[in-house]
Formats: C-alpha cells, structure tokens, sequence
C-alpha cells in the first residue's frame, strides 16, 4: 500500500507553499486580527475603496484573498500582500510570476508605504491611502 504524502498548500497569510496547517510566517490568521492603530484603504482600478483595519491583507487571483483582483492573467493567485509592522504599511511581492510595481519601480524587497503610492499588479493599479492615525490630534 502507498504512503500517502502531505498535500502542499499555500500559507493562510503570505501564501507561500508549506505543508502542515501552521502559518509558515508570523503573520497568522489569528495575529491578523489584531488591532492596528492606523487606518489606511485601497483604492482598486475599479474605484472600489477597501480598508486597512488587520496587520495584513493580501491581493491576488483567488477567493480568499483581501483583495481579489479578476479577469488579469498578468496577476497570481496569492500575488503581493500589504502589512502593518514596526509603525509602518508595508507592500511586498509573494514571489508572483510578473512582479509587483510601487509607483513605477519593480519591487525587488518589501517596501514602506506613503499615501498616494501606486501599487500595479499585473495590469491593475491601485493607490494606497493613509487615512487616519488613532490618537493623533488636528
């Protein structure tokens, strides 16, 4: 009788490919839920505004990704995803076939995030937006 082999998957944060049912990152479901203190949006090609409020949302092809971007075959199924660490948003490619761009330039490592950056995704651009800091006074 065959030895059954463990199914590759892809992780439930990054989407890397792992085996097991453990995040392969520190950014597990359960952290994503964690409270962030700044509030920031994407605005997708289709003028769709989606909001920032977990440590991490991912964009690509798939169903369960934060942002789902259709009818691009220039995108992956888990293509980048954007965090929120050390104070920061971060953008960072999930080692997708065609490269995520920041405002022009090819990610070649994570990258912070100011408002108004345009992120490309295959042939989809999308612009990030810092909202709002918690506690900040006007």
């Amino acid at each position: 009788m065959a030895e059954k082999t463990s199914e590759i998957e892809p992780c439930p944060a990054c989407g890397a490919s792992r085996t097991g049912v453990e995040p392969c990152c520190d950014f597990s479901i359960e952290r994503k839920t964690q409270p962030i203190p700044v509030i920031a949006a994407v605005q997708t090609c289709e003028g769709d505004k989606v909001p920032i409020a977990t440590r991490w949302m991912r964009i690509g092809r798939e169903q369960d990704n934060d942002i789902i971007v259709r009818d691009d075959g220039f995108v992956s199924r888990y293509h980048a995803w954007i965090t929120f660490e050390l104070d920061h948003f971060w953008l960072e490619d999930l080692g997708s076939t065609n490269g995520t761009l920041l405002n022009g330039q090819l990610l070649a490592r994570r990258e912070v995030l100011a408002s108004g950056d345009k992120i490309k995704i295959g042939e989809s651009e999308m612009t990030f937006e810092l909202l709002e800091k918690s506690g900040s006074s006007s």
